[in-house]
């Protein structure tokens, strides 16, 4: 209730402070990530988010997961790693074909039209 607001210590508002500076800049950055990364790599984030969190709570709560839930959590690591993987092979590709160098056409493989002229 609220007489349990006034039994709060400078160090307890000081953690509820700290908390909700936190959950803002989270949201904060949350925002500015969605505008410069792709909704897939966005959903790849958050989901590994939740799993940092469930890891916290793990490790450092002592709470205690059946077998099944890690099995769903090493799941979620292996499809965030793959994707990214093959992120990173697709930026190399992409990036491979703009440095080759422009093929000069024979005779044969020219166009008829030229394609700066207009018809």
């Amino acid at each position: 209730s609220l007489k349990a607001i006034t039994n709060v210590t400078p160090v307890g508002w000081t953690f509820i402070l700290w908390s909700c500076l936190c959950g803002a800049s989270i949201s904060y950055v949350g925002f500015r990530a969605q505008r410069r990364i792709s909704a897939t790599s966005f959903l790849i984030v958050a989901n590994l988010n939740k799993l940092l969190v469930v890891a916290f709570g793990i490790i450092v709560l002592g709470e205690v997961y059946k077998p099944l839930a890690a099995i769903g959590a090493f799941v979620s690591l292996l499809g965030g790693a793959i994707y990214t993987w093959d992120r990173k092979m697709n930026a190399k590709k992409v990036q491979q074909e703009q440095q080759a160098p422009a093929k000069k056409l024979t005779e044969e493989e020219e166009p008829l039209i030229d394609e700066e002229e207009e018809v």
